[in-house]
């Protein structure tokens, strides 16, 4: 299941490991959860998190990946 970052706070939703001090069991996708499910850091709505992409550490390092 895919990961999601919110754009304001850096906050990482894991569908793994749900939300569960906001009642969101662990399993439970992004899109699966309710409309008024906010950042748990920050408040802000699900329309400010995208997709979270892991990268390794060194590829700012690497021209071709936009490192220096």
């Amino acid at each position: 299941m895919k990961k999601w970052v919110c754009t304001c706070c850096d906050y990482l939703y894991n569908p793994e490991q749900g939300d569960t001090n906001h009642e969101v069991e662990p399993g439970t996708p992004f899109n699966e959860l309710p409309d008024e499910w906010l950042c748990p850091e920050c408040s802000a709505k699900k329309n400010k998190f995208k997709v979270y992409v892991e990268r390794a550490m060194w590829d700012d390092a690497i021209p071709e990946y936009g490192g220096y």
